[in-house]
């Protein structure tokens, strides 16, 4: 906790050296339900940033319950007790770690849109893998795919939708895209449901193909 602790004043202290470009004056006599309005009808009439609004929520909604279910999959399934599910916990971390490094490194690519397409698809099928795994090694390197693939989704998926997005309205739109994380407790309560019915793992994998599915057809539209 005091290595995230210092993560978050090296973070905060990054953020005081950024240099940002005087913007245009805002409207204050409008209410801020107007500028709510506005902004999801700007939102709505561009599908481009629609797109990528819901290249986030479905797999937020199909294929991220998976962290409330790690648990049971770690006593019940896996069986690897208290010490597995921190090397499960720890693997999607360490997967996610490297990729952002990567990326980092990487500087700003060209065909973000190109790259988001070919890697929002792996993780959905990631999740997949990891609930049909009767193998800890393999459940290991599922998740640490998963965690590298939504990292990468979520840095790309941000930085395209501030980059697309017209200055006067990116904090609007990244205020919905905020929002898109409220459908993960939906979710919770979908898959948990259906782990109810047909078990914990056939749940989670067909909330992993759903994603899958679901994300192809969004880039196909």
């Amino acid at each position: 906790y005091w290595i995230q602790a210092a993560g978050y004043v090296w973070a905060f202290a990054n953020v005081l050296q950024m240099r940002v470009p005087p913007q245009a004056p805002i409207d204050r006599s409008r209410s801020p339900l107007h500028n709510l309005t506005d902004g999801l009808r700007y939102l709505r009439n561009d599908e481009t940033l629609l797109g990528l609004m819901m290249l986030t929520a479905v797999p937020t909604l199909f294929a991220f319950p998976y962290q409330q279910l790690l648990p049971l999959f770690a006593e019940r399934i896996l069986r690897v007790g208290p010490t597995g599910l921190g090397m499960l916990t720890s693997a999607v971390g360490a997967g996610a770690l490297l990729t952002a490094l990567g990326l980092a490194s990487a500087g700003n690519m060209r065909r973000k849109g190109r790259v988001l397409a070919i890697v929002t698809v792996p993780f959905g099928a990631a999740i997949a893998l990891f609930a049909l795994s009767p193998w800890f090694a393999t459940s290991l390197l599922a998740l640490s795919g998963a965690g590298g693939a939504w990292a990468m989704c979520s840095a790309l998926n941000q930085t395209l939708l501030q980059t697309t997005s017209k200055p006067e309205y990116v904090g609007r739109v990244m205020s919905v895209y905020t929002l898109t994380w409220g459908l993960q407790p939906l979710g919770n309560l979908m898959i948990g449901g259906a782990a109810e019915v047909t078990g914990a793992p056939i749940a989670l994998a067909l909330g992993g193909a759903v994603s899958v599915v679901g994300t192809i057809l969004l880039l196909w539209r």
